[in-house]
């Protein structure tokens, strides 16, 4: 499954590239660093994610720059790099404090990629922040009537409620 994933991202970026739309260039390599992370480890994605979140900040979509800036969170405190990681967390933080978890458009795994930060640098941030975006992926359960419990399994939104 995962060997697809790649080659789909891959794909994705090639048309993207084609077609000079950075903002779908962007999707694709969120996507193929995701894909790649899970078929070839940890570090192989850095990459991705790195150019992503470039061309997020250049054409302005912060909100959308918050996933792989989450990406690249988890990335350095799997490589122990926990400066990095915090840098990325405090970034993820100060637009969300600017903001809310509405503008994100995938909320829970950004919101655990800065939780599990805070969390290994002992920053008591995390608890407040945890609550928070648990409340904030109940409220959006509480919206989707008999789907609600489809949404609570996806592995970033069960994984807020543990």
């Amino acid at each position: 499954q995962h060997p697809r994933s790649v080659a789909l991202g891959r794909q994705a970026e090639a048309i993207a590239r084609a077609n000079h739309d950075r903002s779908d260039l962007a999707y694709a390599l969120t996507f193929l660093a995701h894909a790649i992370i899970d078929t070839a480890g940890v570090a192989d994605g850095a990459d991705a994610y790195e150019e992503a979140l470039a061309l997020r900040q250049e054409i302005g979509e912060k909100n959308r720059a918050l996933e792989p800036r989450a990406g690249l969170a988890r990335l350095a405190l799997a490589a122990g790099r926990t400066e990095d990681a915090l840098a990325h967390a405090e970034a993820i933080l100060a637009h969300l404090e600017s903001g809310n978890l509405h503008v994100v458009d995938e909320p829970a795994p950004v919101s655990l990629a800065a939780i599990r930060v805070l969390q290994a640098v002992g920053d008591p941030r995390a608890a407040a922040f945890l609550h928070e975006a648990r409340s904030f992926i109940r409220r959006r359960a509480e919206l989707l009537d008999e789907r609600a419990p489809l949404f609570l399994q996806l592995p970033p939104n069960a994984a807020l409620l543990e």
